[in-house]
């Protein structure tokens, strides 16, 4: 059936019976923790807002799915994200921290009302704000490949990594999603809103666009936010509303993307005059799968917040600031997974580099140096990550040690 664009491979097959012994209904069907810091060296306020947000940003997701008629159906299905984090200077006096974490728990429903016609309600746990709160709540019109509606809150259009989330961003842990993605959204890049969205082949490649028009944050005339994104694939198709950093071997992608949002009169600034929020992003992921099997993936982004010289408002908890300030940040990851063997998953050794550049505030950048054991794709997999976190005015740094699970279905 339909329901879920990115298809995993987790199969569960569910049959009721009536009482007289008939087959009634039958389906089958295959989706924060804090920044690192210490006492004398902290990131910016741009970047822990952008992790907070990131923390609740998810692809599409599968499990289990019961027919109870001709195109009506739901499917549940969960996810769990916890690690162990290991910071140099990171404890209250000083020495190294050490912690365990739940960091996500999720839960996924999606019921088919009518043939096209969809409905999303995700829940998420987020440990560290010990907090469990709405994550989606969408309606879904689904009837040909160029012309899709959601309605409701949903994701925001943006880059690559914003709409892949961190279950689907090829990494573990909260602490390894991109620094660099700060955009917008009521809450956990999401907003109350609309989107048209569409997909399909353009001459030998293939064609992606979002179109959304949202709340946004406060304005005196309520002008609203307005979300696009452009993605063009050369080489194999990603189809849905949603996107991720690799498919471990799944597709060869050789994909460009691009994103902006915008809102007039939302930024605040200390004359009491108001200011235009802008942002624009550009991404690129290239993953080929070798004659060996093995695959080779880059995956980069390119992103800019203008902020018009004030701050976000997000009066009446109408939208999270996108950034405490304008800066433009970018990052750049390679790996490189060994080809399958008779062991149960498959090593990914990767290396990615990450810049933030604020107009106001201290550089900062980060090296992660990760190991990854992909048992299951996105759906099982385990990881480990050396790395080091610069806060370049304050010349100090933190390395850190991480190990992280992931589990869905």
């Amino acid at each position: 059936m339909g329901v879920l664009r990115l298809n995993r491979p987790n199969q569960i097959v569910l049959e009721l019976v009536d009482t007289k012994g008939a087959k009634r209904m039958k389906s089958k069907n295959t989706e924060s923790r804090p920044m690192l810091k210490s006492r004398r060296s902290r990131l910016s306020a741009a970047v822990i807002a952008s992790m907070s947000a990131l923390a609740m940003t998810s692809a599409a997701h599968a499990g289990a799915t019961i027919n109870i008629g001709p195109n009506q159906s739901f499917t549940i299905g969960g996810g769990l994200m916890a690690t162990y984090l290991s910071v140099e200077n990171g404890a209250d006096n000083g020495s190294r921290s050490s912690e365990f974490s739940v960091d996500l728990m999720r839960l996924y429903t999606t019921a088919q009302i009518a043939e096209g016609i969809f409905f999303d309600f995700n829940l998420e746990h987020v440990d560290a704000e010990k907090d469990t709160r709405l994550l989606d709540a969408v309606a879904r019109f689904e009837f040909n490949d160029w012309a899709n509606v959601r309605v409701g809150r949903t994701v925001l259009p943006m880059t690559r990594a914003g709409m892949s989330g961190p279950f689907f961003v090829g990494a573990i842990g909260l602490n390894q999603y991109p620094l660099t993605e700060q955009w917008t959204g009521r809450q956990s890049f999401r907003d109350d809103g609309a989107v048209l969205w569409g997909q399909g082949a353009l001459g030998e490649a293939h064609f992606k666009y979002h179109l959304g028009v949202f709340n946004g944050g406060s304005t005196p005339s309520d002008s609203p936010l307005m979300a696009s994104r452009l993605t063009l694939n050369f080489w194999d198709a990603e189809p849905g509303y949603f996107h991720a950093n690799t498919y471990y071997g799944a597709a060869n992608i050789l994909a460009i993307g691009v994103a902006l949002q915008r809102q007039s009169d939302v930024i605040k600034k200390t004359d009491d005059s108001r200011g235009n929020y802008q942002a624009y992003g550009v991404d690129f992921l290239m993953e080929r799968v070798l004659d060996d099997g093995a695959v080779f993936t880059i995956d980069a982004a390119y992103n800019d917040y203008d902020l018009d010289g004030g701050t976000f408002d997000s009066s009446g908890n109408r939208s999270a600031s996108a950034a405490a300030g304008s800066n433009s940040a970018y990052y750049i990851q390679g790996s490189y997974m060994f080809p399958a063997s008779n062991a149960l998953g498959r090593l990914r050794p990767y290396l990615r580099y990450e810049n933030v550049n604020p107009d106001a505030g201290s550089d900062t950048e980060k090296w992660s140096l990760g190991l990854e054991y992909v048992i299951n794709g996105h759906n099982a997999k385990v990881s480990g990550v050396l790395g080091r976190i610069d806060e370049k005015d304050s010349n100090e740094a933190n390395n850190f040690f991480m190990l992280g699970l992931q589990f869905q279905i």
